[in-house]
C-alpha cells in the first residue's frame, strides 16, 4: 500500500471520527468519544500500516533473518511480553534482529500461544529466552491489567540476564539500528506532550534491569495502573535518572512528532499532533515516519 492511499485511508477514518463527534458542552459524551477515538485510530489504522510494511521492507528483512540470529548472552536484550498469537509477530522478530543483531531476545508468553511463538522463531527457538509466563486465556481489560502488573514484579526482571532492556510491542516498530548510546539513566520511553517533565514511557523503553528489580522490590506494588506511567512517577519519586526531554524526543516517538526518531510506536493514534489540517505536510510526514532505513 502507497503513501497516497494511506494517506487517504487516514483522512477517511479522521472525517468518520468528526462525523462521530458530539456537542462540546456535553463533557460526559465528550470525553466518551475522545477515548473511541484514540482506540479507533489504534485499532483500525494498525494493519494498513503493517501491510504497508510487509510489501515494502518484509522480503528484504526476512533474507537478513536467515542469515542471522540473537544473541543467547548480552548486556542488552530486547523483552516482548506478549500472551496472543498477534498478526505482527513476523515482522517484528525480524525487525527488531535488523536493529540491533547483538541483543538477546526474551519473550514472555503464555501457555496458549507458546507453540506459535516456538513455530515463527524456527531454528532460532534455541537462541531465544522463552518464559511462559502467563497461564490460559485473558479477556482485554484482564489482559491488559496482568500485562502492567508484571512490569511491577521483581522476580520478572530477574529473569533477564543482561544489563539494559528494550521493551518492544507488537504496534511498534525501529526506523534505524539501534545505537549503544541510548542506554542512559534509569528508565524512560517516548515523552508524552501531557507530561513531558516525566520519564514517558508506551510501547518502546529503555530500562536498566538492576533499577527495576531495586525499585519493584522497594514499592512492593502490583495495581492495575498503566506500568509506564507507575514506573514513572517512582523514577521521579525515588530521585532515579532519566535522560533529558531533548535527548528522549529523539530516540522513541508516540504522539510528539520529530523529524528522525529511531523507534516509533502507535503514532496514528495520536493524528492530531501531526498537522493533519494540511495534507501536503501531512504525506510527507507520513512517509519519514514509515520509512525503514534497512541498508545502515
Amino acid at each position: 500500500m502507497d503513501i497516497d492511499t494511506l494517506t487517504e485511508v487516514f483522512l477517511e477514518k479522521v472525517h468518520e471520527q468528526k462525523s462521530r463527534k458530539p456537542n462540546d458542552e456535553d463533557k460526559e459524551k465528550m470525553d466518551s468519544w475522545n477515548g473511541e477515538t484514540l482506540d479507533r485510530y489504534r485499532c483500525d489504522l494498525e494493519p494498513y500500516i503493517w501491510q504497508h510494511f510487509m510489501f515494502r521492507y518484509g522480503p528484504q528483512l526476512d533474507a537478513y533473518w536467515k542469515t542471522h540470529t540473537f544473541a543467547k548472552k548480552s548486556d542488552y536484550a530486547w523483552v516482548i511480553v506478549e500472551r496472543r498469537c498477534h498478526p505482527n509477530w513476523w515482522f517484528l522478530l525480524r525487525n527488531i534482529l535488523w536493529a540491533a543483531p547483538h541483543f538477546s531476545l526474551y519473550i514472555f508468553c503464555s501457555d496458549e500461544n507458546a507453540a506459535f511463538v516456538r513455530a515463527l522463531l524456527g531454528d532460532k527457538v534455541h537462541d531465544v529466552h522463552i518464559i511462559e509466563w502467563y497461564k490460559g486465556f485473558a479477556a482485554r481489560q484482564e489482559g491488559k491489567d496482568q500485562y502492567s502488573a508484571t512490569f511491577k514484579m521483581p522476580s520478572f526482571y530477574k529473569q533477564i540476564d543482561a544489563d539494559y532492556m528494550i521493551t518492544v510491542q507488537t504496534d511498534a516498530y525501529l526506523r534505524h539500528k539501534i545505537p549503544e548510546g541510548i542506554f542512559m539513566g534509569d528508565f524512560y520511553g517516548a515523552p508524552w506532550e501531557w507530561y513531558p517533565e516525566k520519564p514517558g514511557g508506551g510501547g518502546l523503553t529503555v530500562r536498566k534491569i538492576a533499577t527495576m528489580i531495586e525499585l519493584c522490590e522497594r514499592a512492593n506494588h502490583t495495581g492495575p495502573e498503566n506500568e509506564d506511567g507507575w514506573l514513572g512517577d517512582k523514577i521521579v519519586e525515588y530521585d532515579y535518572t532519566f535522560p533529558l526531554f531533548e535527548v528522549r524526543a529523539h530516540i522513541f516517538s508516540e504522539n510528539f512528532p520529530v523529524p528522525n526518531p529511531i523507534g516509533v510506536h502507535q503514532f496514528w493514534t495520536f493524528l492530531r499532533s501531526f498537522k493533519m489540517y494540511n495534507i501536503t505536510e501531512f504525506k510527507e510526514h507520513l512517509a519519514n515516519y514509515l520509512t525503514i532505513y534497512l541498508d545502515e
